[in-house]
């Protein structure tokens, strides 16, 4: 996979310029990641699925690890 650059500021919540540099960032290795699942055999609309499910999993728990911080719970 190919390296990701890091943002050139401070993450910045809710700016359309700085998630479309995120997304810039991504392209790449998700196009790599596409290809790579296309040539193994997988259906287009499969892999996007896959893909987006996948994200929506990450953020959530990404957003649990933060909500518990500190509570004795680990994942």
């Amino acid at each position: 996979m190919a390296d990701i650059n890091i943002p050139s500021s401070p993450i910045r919540k809710n700016d359309s310029a700085f998630q479309i540099e995120c997304k810039f960032a991504l392209e790449p290795s998700l196009t790599r990641l596409f290809e790579k699942a296309r040539s193994a055999g997988w259906d287009p609309q499969h892999i996007a699925l896959a893909v987006a499910a996948l994200g929506w999993e990450l953020l959530v728990d990404q957003r649990d690890r933060v909500e518990c911080e500190g509570c004795g719970i680990e994942h």
